[in-house]
C-alpha cells in the first residue's frame, strides 16, 4: 500500500508480478474469473470490505487501477482511495461478482471523470464540517459546562467566524435568532451561566417582574439538591447587559441523574409522548392543592356537556367530573368544514339522558385533542363546537358568557397554538412542527440553541392562537395549560413551566417563606391577603397588564370587545369594584387615560359595529394595543364627581335615562394639597346639591342607547391651545402605506407664542387635519408627575420654600412633582362629546387657558 501525497490517501496496488493492466487488455477483457482472483489476492489483510475496482488517473501516462472500498455495516470507515487525473481514459469494463453470500463482492467499473476536489465523499465532507476552527479548539467545553468561568472569551468578530466550524455555526445562528442587528465587525463575547437561572419564568400579566411571583425559588431549591449548580450553558453577547442568546448542551445520552437542567433533543415530527404524559401526575404529586384548586371564575360554571373520548359520544358529565378543555382557533368556513352540534343531533337513551353520537371524522385538531386526552389517562374532553348546541340561542348565551368558568374548572387545557383553523391539527401529533431544533456535534458532544421560552411566546406573531381575543381568558384562567406550538410542547401550572427541550422537572416545592402562594396563577385567583396588597399599585397594575395584552388581539365580532375578557375582569371585582365598558369604577380616573401604544394604528370603530362609548378602549381598533404612562397610574384623581347615564331598562327606548354616581376618587382644582397623601379620597355631591338634568335630544338618547352608557360630569373647558411639532417620528417605509397615516404619534402642545405647555398623542392623519387651529379640550382628571417634552420656563410649576438666610422664595418644582391636568380633545355630536385624543398640560397653563365650569355628557 502506497500513499499519494497530493491526495493524502492510501492507494492499493497489485502485489502480483502481472499488473492489472495486463488482465484488462482487449483479448483478456472477458476473463471475469481472472479479475476476481486478482482482486482477492491483492486485497489488504485485516479489512472486510465490499470492493469496487475502477480505473484511476495517475501522473504517468500508463493506465493503472486502484480499489474503491465501500464499508460494510459494523466495521470502521476507511478513506476513499483516489489518485490524479491522466490523459488517457480506459474503456468501460463489465461487472463481476462472486455468487457465494459468504464471500466478498467485487464490482468492477471504470471511474467517470469528475472535478478534482480534496473532499470527495459525503463522509469526508461531514468530517470537514465537524472540525473545529482554531479559536474553538482553545475552548475547554468540559469545564465550561461544569463550573463558572470568571473571564469571558473574546470569540471573534461576527464577519470572521468560520462557517465550516460547528460551534461557530451555532454562534452565528444564535445571533440571527436573537433578532438584534449586529454588525459584522462587532466583537462577540462568550461566557457561561447556570442553566436554572436562564430558565426562570415570571408570572404573566402582573405588571411587575417580581421574584416572589416566579419559578425562581423552586428551580433554585431543586438545583441545590440535585447538583444543578454544575450545569452551565454558553451565553453569547456583544454587551454584557444585553445577551443575544445561549447555547445549551444536550445530555440525552448521559445518565438520568446527570441530565437535570441540561438540554434535550426535540424531534421535529413527533412530541415526546412519554415525557408529556408524566407532567400531569408529577404536578399533582409535587404541587398538590396549590394547582388543583379552581379560581374565582369556577363559581360561574354552567351545566355543561363533555365528549367521552372512549365512546365518541357527547354526554352529560358524571358527578365531580374531571375533564380536559380544548382551546383552539375555529378559522373561516372556507378553511375547513366545521362539525357542530345541532338540535337535531341530540338523542336520549332509555334513562332519558341526552347524548350526541359523533361522526367518524372530526376536524383534525379535535381528533388530536381526543388522542392526547386518552394518552394522558383522561376520559372527558370539552370542545365548544361539540358541547354547545350551536343553533340554540338560549344554550349559546348560557355557555358562551360563562366560558371562563368552564376553563377555570378544567383539570387541564389543551391549547392548539399553531394553525389558523380547526383542521390543521396539533403540532407534533398529526402534523410535523415547522421549526426544527438547531444542533451541532462539537467534540463528541451535541450542543443546540434553546427553543423560545414560554414568556417569549406572548409576543410571537406566528402563533395565531395568541392573537385571538377569546383565547386570552382561556389562557389566563386555566389551572394547567398544555401548549402545542411549532417549536415544542409547554406545560404550565400554578407553580412551574416545563418543556421538551430542557430537563426542568422538579421533585418538590421550595420551603422558602419568600415564595408566594401559586406564583404563576393569574393574580385574581391567588387570593392575596390584605397585608400583601398595596392600596393602589397591585390591583391597578394587574388590570393595566391584561388590557395591554388583550387590546392588540383580534375579534371576529367587535361586539364581543368586553364579553371576551369579562371573565378575567370578574376576578378583580372584589378589589376594583364593578366595571363599566371595561373600565373599573374604583380607579375610573386613571383608567380613562389610556393611550394607543406609540406606533400603533389607532382608529375609532363605527358605533354600529362596536357599540361602546368613545372613552372605552373597546370602541377602538389598536394594532399594538393601548397602554398607560407611569405617572397616570400614581396619584391620579377625577376632577369632579362623575355620573353614569344609561338607558333605563324599565322604560321603552328612548324615553328615559337614569344617573348612577361612580364611586371614584375625586379632588378639586388644587391637587397639590392632596398629593402628599396616598390615601384614596372618595367624595360625593352634597345631599342638598342639585344636579342639573342633561339636555338631551332624541338623537342624543338614540346614541346613548346604541353605545350603552355615557358619562355626565362638571368640568372646565380649556381653549387657546394648538398642536406643535412631532416629538417621536415614526419610521416610514419607502413605499408609502396609507395605514401609516393612522399610526399614533406624540406631539407638543403650545400656546399662541409657540411655548411648550404639554403633549398629546394622536394619529398623523388627524394632526394633518387639525393643522395649526386652536383647539378645545375638557379636563378629565389631575395627576402628579410629568414625563413629556421640556416645558417653557414661564410655565414651569413653582413652589414656595423657606430659608433661614434669604427667607421665603419661589423655586421650580421637580418634573416628578409637577401638578398636571389631563385633558381630552373631543368632538361634539349634538350635545354629546366624543373622545379624539388624550394629553396633559401643566397647572400654570391650565390656570391661564381655563374657562368656566360646564356640565358635559361624554359618550
Amino acid at each position: 500500500m502506497s500513499y499519494d501525497r497530493t491526495r493524502r490517501e492510501p492507494i492499493v496496488r497489485s502485489r502480483s508480478s502481472s499488473t492489472i493492466n495486463d488482465l484488462l487488455q482487449p483479448d483478456t477483457h472477458d476473463s471475469r474469473k481472472q479479475l476476481v482472483a486478482h482482486a482477492r489476492s491483492t486485497r489488504p489483510r485485516g479489512f472486510v470490505y465490499e470492493e469496487r475496482l475502477r480505473p484511476d488517473f495517475l501522473p504517468h501516462p500508463s493506465r493503472s487501477f486502484v480499489y474503491d472500498k465501500k464499508l460494510r455495516p459494523g466495521f470502521p470507515p476507511s478513506p476513499a482511495r483516489r489518485a490524479s487525473p491522466s490523459q488517457h481514459s480506459p474503456r468501460p469494463c463489465s461487472y463481476a461478482s462472486t455468487s457465494s453470500a459468504d464471500e466478498d463482492e467485487y464490482l468492477y467499473r471504470p471511474r467517470q471523470p469528475r472535478r478534482l476536489s480534496l473532499w470527495n465523499t459525503p463522509q469526508e465532507e461531514r468530517d470537514r464540517r465537524s472540525r473545529l476552527c482554531s479559536s474553538c479548539k482553545k475552548i475547554d467545553f468540559e469545564s465550561y459546562l461544569e463550573k463558572k468561568v470568571k473571564w469571558p472569551i473574546k470569540f471573534g468578530r461576527l464577519g470572521n467566524l468560520d462557517q465550516d466550524c460547528p460551534f461557530c455555526r451555532l454562534v452565528i445562528a444564535c445571533v440571527h435568532q436573537s433578532g438584534v442587528r449586529v454588525a459584522k465587525g462587532n466583537q462577540l463575547m462568550l461566557c457561561n451561566e447556570l442553566n436554572w437561572k436562564l430558565s426562570v419564568v415570571y408570572a404573566l400579566y402582573d405588571g411587575k417582574m417580581l421574584e416572589g411571583y416566579s419559578t425562581y425559588r423552586d428551580v433554585r431549591a431543586t438545583a441545590k439538591r440535585t447538583g444543578g449548580k454544575s450545569a452551565y450553558s454558553f451565553v453569547v453577547y456583544v454587551r454584557k447587559d444585553e445577551p443575544l442568546g445561549d447555547i445549551q448542551y444536550l445530555a440525552d445520552n448521559d445518565p438520568l441523574r446527570e441530565q437535570r437542567f441540561f438540554g434535550r433533543r426535540v424531534d421535529q415530527n413527533y412530541i415526546d409522548l412519554e415525557l408529556v404524559r408524566s407532567w400531569l401526575p408529577r404536578c399533582k404529586s409535587v404541587h398538590g392543592r396549590s394547582c388543583e384548586e379552581s379560581g374565582e371564575a369556577a363559581k360561574r360554571l354552567p351545566n355543561i356537556r363533555v365528549v367521552d373520548v372512549l365512546e365518541r359520544l357527547v354526554v352529560s358529565p358524571p358527578p365531580d367530573c374531571v375533564y380536559v378543555a380544548l382551546s383552539y382557533v375555529w378559522g373561516k368556513d372556507t378553511d375547513c368544514k366545521h362539525v357542530k352540534t345541532r338540535k337535531t343531533d341530540v338523542r336520549r337513551d332509555r334513562e332519558g339522558r341526552e347524548y350526541v353520537k359523533l361522526p367518524s371524522k372530526l376536524p383534525q385538531t379535535i381528533e388530536d385533542a381526543m388522542f392526547v386526552t386518552k394518552k394522558i389517562g383522561m376520559r372527558y374532553l370539552w370542545v365548544d363546537a361539540l358541547c354547545i348546541i350551536q343553533d340554540s340561542e338560549q344554550d349559546k348565551h348560557a355557555q358562551v358568557l360563562r366560558m371562563d368558568g368552564i376553563y377555570s374548572s378544567a383539570t387541564l387545557t389543551i391549547a392548539a397554538a399553531s394553525g389558523n383553523h380547526a383542521n390543521v391539527g396539533l403540532a407534533g401529533i398529526s402534523t410535523p412542527r415547522r421549526i426544527a431544533q438547531k444542533s451541532e456535534l462539537v467534540n463528541g458532544k451535541r450542543f443546540a440553541l434553546p427553543l423560545p421560552d414560554y414568556m417569549s411566546l406572548e409576543s410571537d406573531p406566528s402563533l395565531i392562537w395568541n392573537s385571538r381575543g377569546w383565547t386570552f381568558q382561556e389562557k389566563v384562567l386555566s389551572k394547567r395549560l398544555l401548549l402545542f406550538t411549532d417549536y415544542q410542547v409547554y406545560f404550565q401550572c400554578s407553580n412551574m413551566v416545563w418543556c421538551e427541550d430542557i430537563a426542568l422537572e422538579t421533585d418538590r416545592c421550595s420551603g422558602s417563606t419568600k415564595k408566594k402562594w401559586r406564583p404563576l396563577r393569574w393574580a385574581g385567583d391567588r387570593h392575596i391577603g390584605e397585608n400583601e396588597r398595596d392600596v393602589i399599585d397591585v390591583d391597578l397594575d394587574n388590570y393595566v397588564s391584561v388590557i395591554e395584552q388583550f387590546t392588540p388581539r383580534t375579534l371576529g365580532d367587535r361586539k364581543d370587545g368586553v364579553d371576551a375578557i369579562e371573565g378575567v375582569l370578574g376576578t378583580l371585582q372584589s378589589a376594583m369594584g364593578s366595571f363599566e365598558c371595561g373600565l373599573p369604577q374604583t380607579y375610573f380616573g386613571p383608567a380613562l387615560l389610556w393611550q394607543p401604544r406609540l406606533g400603533s394604528i389607532a382608529a375609532r370603530i363605527d358605533q354600529n359595529i362596536a357599540p361602546f362609548p368613545s372613552w372605552s378602549w373597546a370602541r377602538w381598533q389598536l394594532s399594538e394595543g393601548c397602554t398607560w404612562t407611569t405617572s397616570h397610574l400614581r396619584d391620579t384623581y377625577l376632577a369632579h364627581v362623575v355620573f353614569l347615564i344609561s338607558p333605563d331598562p324599565r322604560e321603552k327606548f328612548p324615553l328615559a335615562v337614569h344617573q348612577v354616581e361612580l364611586q371614584a376618587p375625586a379632588i378639586g382644582p388644587q391637587p397639590e394639597r392632596l398629593f402628599a397623601s396616598k390615601k384614596k379620597y372618595i367624595t360625593s355631591m352634597p345631599r342638598n346639591a342639585i344636579v342639573p338634568t342633561p339636555a338631551l335630544t332624541n338623537s342624543d338618547r338614540r346614541l346613548i342607547y346604541k353605545i350603552g352608557c355615557a358619562l355626565y360630569f362638571q368640568t372646565q373647558l380649556v381653549k387657546g391651545i394648538r398642536l406643535g411639532s412631532l416629538l417621536r417620528p415614526i419610521n416610514r417605509s419607502r413605499d408609502h402605506d396609507p395605514s401609516e397615516e393612522m399610526t399614533s404619534c406624540q406631539y407638543q402642545l403650545e400656546d399662541h407664542k409657540s411655548h411648550i405647555i404639554g403633549d398629546i398623542e394622536m394619529s398623523a392623519a388627524l394632526r394633518h387635519t387639525l393643522g395649526k387651529t386652536y383647539l378645545s379640550f375638557v379636563v378629565v382628571c389631575w395627576s402628579k408627575g410629568y414625563n413629556g417634552p421640556i416645558i417653557s420656563s414661564e410655565y414651569i410649576p413653582q413652589k414656595k420654600v423657606s430659608d433661614n438666610y434669604t427667607g421665603p422664595k419661589m423655586v421650580n418644582q421637580l418634573r416628578s412633582a409637577y401638578p398636571v391636568a389631563n385633558i381630552m380633545l373631543v368632538r361634539w355630536v349634538g350635545n354629546i362629546a366624543e373622545r379624539i385624543a388624550v394629553g396633559n398640560i401643566v397647572e400654570p397653563a391650565w390656570k391661564k387657558f381655563k374657562e368656566a365650569s360646564k356640565w358635559i355628557v361624554l359618550g
